[in-house]
C-alpha cells in the first residue's frame, strides 16, 4: 500500500537542524503510569526551549507550547495504536524556524481508515475555536457518544502549528500513522 499524506508539507533540510532527539516507547509504559506522559511531555519542552530563547518570559511561552501539544500527540498515539504494548516512536528537530515533532505509531485496519477519515474532516476546517466549541458542547450534550478528534482541534486553534499525517501498511496487516507538528517560533 502507498503512502497516503494528508495535510500540509513542510521542508525538511538535515543541513539546518540546530538539535534533534529520537526515541520510543512502548504504550504500556504511559498505561502503567499515566504521569510519565506529562514528564516525558515537560522533558522535551525543557530539552528545546532553554535553547530556544534566554528570555525567561518567551522561555516559558515556548515551554508550555512544546508540553502541550507533546502531550496531546502522545495520548493520541496511545489512544490510536493496535494494542497497549505497542512501540510508539518520537521524534524532535529544531530548526531556525521552530520545532517539528513526529510521532509514529502502529493502529489496527479499522482505526486506520477512520483515522484518516477524521483528519479529511479536521483538514476542511476553516474555523477550529467554533468546530472545537461546537465539540465541546455536543460532548456534553451527548456524553454516551465518543467525540473525536477535540485534542487536536484544541492544538490547532491555540497554537501557530502546521499538521501532517501519514498513513501506510508497513507489513501483513500492520498499519501505521505518523503524525507530524510544525511549531513555529
Amino acid at each position: 500500500m502507498n503512502e497516503i499524506v494528508i495535510g500540509e508539507e513542510f521542508p525538511k533540510s538535515s543541513e539546518a537542524i540546530k538539535s534533534r532527539l529520537s526515541f520510543s516507547l512502548f504504550s504500556s509504559d504511559i498505561f502503567q503510569r499515566w504521569s510519565r506522559c506529562g514528564i516525558t511531555a515537560d522533558y522535551i519542552a525543557a530539552f528545546f526551549s532553554y535553547s530556544m530563547t534566554s528570555d525567561t518570559r518567551k522561555n516559558s511561552e515556548v515551554f508550555f507550547s512544546i508540553s502541550v501539544i507533546t502531550q496531546e500527540l502522545i495520548k493520541n498515539a496511545l489512544r490510536h495504536s493496535r494494542t497497549k504494548k505497542e512501540e510508539i516512536f518520537l521524534s524532535f528537530c529544531e530548526f531556525p524556524q521552530g520545532l517539528e515533532i513526529e510521532i509514529e505509531n502502529p493502529v489496527s485496519r479499522e482505526q486506520f481508515y477512520f483515522y484518516q477519515e477524521e483528519v479529511q474532516k479536521l483538514q476542511a476546517i476553516k474555523e477550529y475555536k467554533a468546530e472545537y466549541l461546537r465539540r465541546i458542547q455536543a460532548r456534553v450534550e451527548f456524553s454516551h457518544k465518543k467525540s473525536e478528534g477535540i485534542g487536536l482541534l484544541n492544538l490547532l486553534q491555540r497554537f501557530p502549528i502546521k499538521f501532517s499525517f501519514c498513513f501506510w501498511e508497513a507489513e501483513n496487516e500492520v498499519y501505521r500513522v505518523k503524525t507530524r507538528v510544525f511549531l513555529s517560533f
